[in-house]
């Protein structure tokens, strides 16, 4: 049945003031008549968030509540047909109701503002818009409201819903069927349970005053239903959605402390809270200036003792040294105790045990350490309060620029969060958030939210991408916030999709067959404390190095480890089963496969040589791109790696694959490199490939490297510069010059539409100050000269990248030059992009780490405060080494990985009591690795992927399978243990001779080169 709005709003529309400029259909800006969701976005979204993303993209931000009309016409009427189509098909949409709510009162209000009658219609009456322009009347989930909206003026509140609305059977229909609530913007701060009182009047002269900032979070109140209905309370003002109340009087420390964690609180108020917190940190982990002001009220202290001289004041000066010495103890050693605290992962309760008090007595028994309770309830919450400042200062400094915002979720029992991190073009890695999105539906609308405020925070123009893993709805928040803020690159993380790669081969029958007993006997083990020991004491006798490592659902390519443990170690397994003394077996069907000499253990250490040999390409690149240096040029080299030892392995096929199994192999691989890169659009992997100097002169193509500097046939002419015989190859030049171009569209914003040069100059000064001074028109005639020149090898892309440098170095050098400021300004911009997620994923072990036994009841606060301040004291820029190095090759990372760890147990420990030996006997094989992606049944990729060769994706309608050799000893030798071939050396060129390029004013072609 068709909502009793619609024909308001067609009314409505169909009567716009004339004021409005009218258009015809085919002329529309909307053309709602030619209205179609996004089929992809309908089968990873669902219905009505795809009608909501698209409703976005042609409408525009609802920001403060109101949607902007640019004409009228059949184009804009047709809305009404739109929306009531798709509230037919999605009757309880949220999303929909919203839209419908907004653009009946934006319409309204532009009858206001054009001073015309709204027109007279028979139906229901138009809910009535809040302060913030949007109607409170069908809003879902007690009061929250689905678009990023204008905060309120502390201490005011939002208008609730009216008494006519509630009354309305539809309100309380879709109140009583709503799903999860997806948004953390709350339209209402009343709170039913609660009956608030007016504030007291804070008419103190003297003493501590009332914190002007408590009455904005947190508000006087009796509770409705209480023993006892005068007892007064106080609650945060987003108690209907936190439930946090405290006797009265309010504690000022807790108040501030749960406004800087309540994920409900409007974002102003909780930087408030942060700040005043922080300010009164004194006793902090990171307030080392407090030191500094204690030494100067000591000194006031000292002079004014001085002025008063009087025949006692020599007695009296060394008590004031003593007092203030304590003090200036008190504040270091709390500090210190704090940081210990957080980074060692250990619970505040250790400073209300005896031997610690005993420990620092003897240490020094002037001090005495707080109390459990105050270092959790003050000094930890005020040392985060304060690295959080810090934090936000560091990140909006104009020269932190480039920064990525990364994101992902995690559990803890059955709370769930998101971590936000920003990454510095330098690599620095910060902790933005841990946001307790517990109850919450996990949409791309609640995560845009989650990252838009702390986007907003640092400023946007500070942010150059933003990465997370690939599932449907961080994918869809990526791409919101990308559409929102063009200029931001939407990138996934790298690391995900070769491991879902790893995943999928890793479900195929002949790769199973192999799996299951590698879990049986890891199982076996993880499950025998006597085995595992006797195992462990072989192993270091053998001097085999590391233990075995355990199938896990987190670490990345964790098969292909497991399975390269057991292999380094079957002399182990075979020294413990030679010796019957000892009464080890693991069954008969898996004790054969282990023992010396057996016909089985010959084929099963084939099968494990098998299973490496085709995860091994997948697990090292992982291994290799998990670095927060590595660039989306790394990125794209390590799959033409995997794509090279594959090709290599399947040519020979020496461990004796089946046919159908390296057919799907070669499709899931072809299927994940074409999602990775072409779900990039702006090609950004091949384009910072080809931007890398140091490939300029890779062997890696079929033919003459299209990039590649000639350095031994330069030729002079008596009339001329020093030109380049070496032919350039047109279709790459123009290829990636129509990606730069789309890139230096974006930089420059709506500033390509400005006609004033100095408005585009200020404009570009704050969103890229490489780019100031220089208008759309002559940047575009630059970068074309600029590119050439690069392919070319001419001044100044002719430096030689240095050893000790990395790429975005060289391109910073090269940026300085005035002959290549607008390439330099892009590729900085690219190679400062961090293309993975991996502090993210490091954050979420932390918190597991943390959690662990008895404190596994901490808060998703408490874990915020505690990885801030391990993450801000763990930063020591005077001891930690930038890295100087280019693209780690595996054989850089192998010896790392494989590192001796003396007599230790490595990952094989266990907390299990040993086990008599008799008790092995007869053991079930039963696998308890709680690994299921590993029991799913083998995913079917459609028949049209590529299954007879390994292909690489298309860079728009450049051919890089006619180009690249994946049979280049070059690739072979990213991946290889030992070396394949020779290393690529930069080389110097001539310096050109060319006169500067004179710019005109040549109408801006962004889609031509």
């Amino acid at each position: 049945m068709s909502d009793k709005r619609i024909p308001t709003l067609r009314k409505y529309l169909q009567s716009l003031p004339s004021a409005i400029p009218y258009r015809a259909a085919e002329d529309s800006q909307y053309k709602f008549h030619q209205f179609s969701p996004d089929a992809e976005w309908i089968k990873e979204e669902g219905l009505d968030v795809a009608v909501n993303r698209e409703l976005e993209a042609i409408l525009g931000s609802r920001l403060p509540g109101y949607v902007e009309v640019k004409e009228r016409g059949p184009g804009l009427e047709a809305l009404a047909d739109v929306l009531d189509r798709y509230l037919e098909l999605s009757p309880q949409s949220f999303y929909l109701d919203k839209w419908l709510d907004d653009i009946l009162t934006s319409v309204k209000r532009i009858y206001e503002l054009n001073g015309e009658p709204i027109p007279d219609c028979q139906s229901p009456e138009i809910p009535v818009g809040n302060e913030n322009g949007g109607s409170s009347a069908t809003s879902q989930s007690s009061g929250r409201k689905e678009q990023a909206v204008q905060k309120p003026t502390p201490g005011t509140k939002r208008k609730k819903q009216s008494d006519s609305a509630k009354a309305s059977g539809k309100s309380k229909k879709k109140k009583d069927t709503a799903s999860k609530p997806d948004t953390l913007i709350m339209t209402s701060f009343e709170d039913p349970d609660y009956v608030t009182s007016e504030e007291d009047t804070d008419d103190r002269t003297a003493g501590v005053r009332l914190h002007p900032l408590l009455p904005a979070i947190s508000k006087p109140c009796r509770k409705v239903n209480s023993t006892d209905p005068e007892k007064k309370h106080a609650r945060c003002i987003c108690s209907r959605e936190c439930g946090t109340s405290w006797a009265w009087k309010r504690p000022k420390a807790r108040v501030l402390l749960h406004a800087m964690n309540c994920q409900f609180m409007p974002a102003d108020l909780r930087c408030q809270a942060t700040e005043a917190l922080a300010a009164d940190g004194k006793s902090g982990v990171v307030a080392k200036e407090a030191a500094v002001k204690l030494n100067e009220q000591a000194e006031d202290s000292r002079a004014k003792q001085r002025a008063d001289v009087t025949a006692n004041t020599q007695k009296m000066l060394p008590d004031v040294f003593q007092t203030e010495g304590r003090k200036r103890l008190k504040t270091n050693a709390d500090r210190d105790l704090v940081s210990m605290l957080a980074c060692c992962g250990l619970s505040p309760t250790l400073a209300d045990a005896p031997e610690f008090k005993k420990y620092s007595a003897t240490l020094n028994a002037i001090y005495k350490p707080p109390s459990s309770s105050w270092i959790r309830d003050f000094l930890l919450p005020q040392a985060a309060a304060k690295v959080k400042v810090m934090t936000i200062e560091l990140l909006q400094d104009p020269r932190e620029r480039h920064q990525t915002l990364t994101f992902d979720g995690g559990k803890k029992k059955k709370r769930s969060f998101f971590t936000v991190h920003s990454t510095t073009a330098e690599g620095r890695a910060l902790l933005l958030e841990l946001s307790d999105v517990s109850g919450l539906s996990h949409t791309a609308n609640l995560i845009k939210e989650i990252i838009e405020r702390w986007l907003i925070q640092i400023g946007p123009h500070n942010v150059s991408g933003i990465v997370s893993d690939n599932a449907s709805n961080t994918a869809a928040a990526r791409r919101l916030i990308s559409a929102a803020y063009p200029h931001i690159v939407n990138m996934q993380d790298c690391c995900h999709e070769l491991d879902l790669a790893i995943e999928d081969i890793c479900r195929l029958e002949e790769i199973k067959q192999i799996i299951g007993p590698l879990r049986e006997i890891l199982a076996f083990m993880s499950r025998s404390g006597y085995a595992t020991e006797l195992f462990d004491k072989a192993r270091v006798r053998l001097d085999l190095g590391r233990g075995l490592e355990f199938i896990g659902e987190t670490r990345f390519g964790t098969v292909y480890w497991s399975a390269e443990s057991v292999r380094r170690n079957m002399e182990a397994f075979r020294a413990i089963l030679d010796d019957k003394s000892l009464g080890i077996t693991l069954g008969i069907t898996l004790d054969p496969l282990l023992e010396r000499g057996s016909v089985k253990t010959i084929q099963w250490e084939l099968q494990l040589t098998k299973l490496i040999a085709i995860l091994g390409p997948f697990s090292k690149a992982i291994k290799c791109l998990e670095h927060s240096r590595t660039t989306a040029g790394d990125v794209f080299l390590f799959w033409l790696a995997i794509l090279a030892q594959l090709s290599q392995l399947f040519e020979s096929n020496a461990v004796g694959l089946e046919t159908a199994t390296i057919e799907e192999i070669r499709a899931i691989t072809n299927t994940r490199f074409e999602k990775m890169i072409t779900g990039q659009p702006d090609n950004l992997y091949a384009l910072a490939f080809f931007l890398d100097p140091r490939y300029r002169n890779a062997p890696i193509f079929k033919h003459r490297n299209p990039l590649a500097v000639p350095a031994v046939t330069i030729k002079r002419t008596e009339a001329g510069p020093v030109t380049l015989s070496g032919l350039s190859d047109k279709d790459v030049v123009k290829e990636m010059g129509l990606s730069l171009l789309r890139l230096l569209k974006k930089e420059y914003g709506d500033g390509v539409n400005m006609k004033s040069p100095k408005q585009i100059e200020n404009l570009m000064q704050l969103r890229n100050p490489d780019l100031a001074g220089i208008i759309p028109a002559q940047a575009i005639n630059s970068l074309r000269n600029e590119l050439d020149n690069y392919t070319k090898g001419r001044d100044p892309f002719n430096r030689r990248f240095r050893s000790n440098e990395t790429v975005l170095d060289w391109w910073k050098a090269v940026r300085k030059d005035e002959l290549g400021r607008v390439l330099g300004a892009l590729a900085v911009k690219i190679y400062s992009i961090s293309v993975n997620s991996m502090a993210d994923e490091r954050s979420v072990s932390t918190v597991t780490w943390l959690s662990q036994g008895h404190r596994s009841t901490m808060s998703i606060g408490t874990l915020n405060n505690n990885i801030a301040i391990r993450q801000w004291e763990r930063w020591d820029p005077e001891t930690i080494v930038p890295l100087r190095m280019p693209t780690p090759k595996w054989r850089d990372m192998q010896a790392m990985i494989f590192a001796r760890r003396g007599t230790a147990r490595g990952n094989a420990g266990t907390t299990t009591r040993l086990p008599e030996p008799d008790q092995e006997q007869g053991v079930k094989r039963v696998i308890d690795d709680d690994v299921t992606w590993l029991d799913e049944p083998t995913r079917t990729l459609p028949a049209k992927v590529m299954r007879d060769r390994l292909t690489i994706p298309h860079t728009g309608n450049l051919k890089l399978n006619d180009l690249i050799d994946l049979a280049s000893p070059f690739l072979l030798d990213v991946l290889s243990d030992t070396p394949q071939g020779p290393s690529v050396e930069a080389v110097d060129s001539d310096r050109d001779a060319s006169d500067d390029a004179v710019m005109d004013d040549t109408p801006l072609e962004w889609d031509k080169w």
